[in-house]
């Protein structure tokens, strides 16, 4: 084994233990000569340390074809990620078309595809794409909670059922995830159960205290209890 493979080897072994600072020392050395795996972990490491841009710039440097297709599957969702993250939606977008052409049996792709339709406002195409996540995987929470928030969100009774249905679903995968609570209670709100809009937002509250979003729900919930 020669030194850069020992130094891809520790750098991976770094990342996965979660000392990411250490671990991109360790790739730093190696990303010029190697641009498929090496140049990987350097973008996951500074997604990880929340360094976008350098991440980016990372992920588009790689060479596809030194990647296994989940390797290839997993960069580019990456790259997708802080796509969306630095609303660069086109670039997103583009980007997941290909993705679901090269595997359109992945409910992560569909739902993350979904999820930029709906920031461009695209809420038909959204829920189609959500849909079809859902489908492929019934236990994809974040699909689950996603549909159901965009129901609530653009207020469409007729599926509201359907969203509550969905909304149980992620909790029950994610009991304490306070985005799922607070679908979850906005979408009881909707369907005027209060005292269950109530009780799941003050959950969601309790494990995110400084959310604004769910301190508005939580407040319209109690508004709507106390006018009983």
């Amino acid at each position: 084994m020669n030194e850069e493979e020992e130094l891809k080897n520790a750098g991976i072994y770094l990342y996965n233990e979660g000392k990411y600072e250490s671990a991109l020392a360790k790739f730093l050395l190696t990303s010029q000569q190697d641009l498929g795996v090496s140049m990987m972990y350097l973008g996951f490491c500074y997604t990880r340390l929340g360094q976008t841009d350098a991440a980016i710039v990372a992920l588009e440097s790689i060479h596809y074809e030194l990647l296994n297709p989940v390797q290839y599957k997993q960069s580019k969702i990456a790259l997708g990620y802080l796509y969306i993250e630095a609303n660069l939606l086109e670039k997103a977008e583009a980007l997941f078309e290909s993705l679901s052409d090269y595997d359109n049996e992945n409910s992560q792709v569909f739902s993350m595809w979904g999820y930029i339709a709906q920031l461009q406002g695209q809420y038909d195409v959204a829920i189609r794409r959500f849909r079809r996540a859902i489908q492929l995987d019934s236990g994809n929470a974040n699909a689950l909670n996603s549909l159901a928030y965009l129901y609530a969100q653009i207020d469409d009774i007729s599926s509201m059922q359907e969203a509550l249905g969905h909304a149980r679903r992620a909790v029950a995968i994610s009991p304490q995830n306070a985005s799922y609570l607070d679908t979850l209670g906005w979408v009881c709100l909707k369907l005027n159960r209060k005292s269950d809009a109530l009780e799941y937002l003050q959950r969601a509250l309790s494990y995110r205290e400084n959310d604004t979003l769910i301190k508005e729900h939580l407040e319209a919930a109690r508004q709507a209890v106390t006018k009983r």
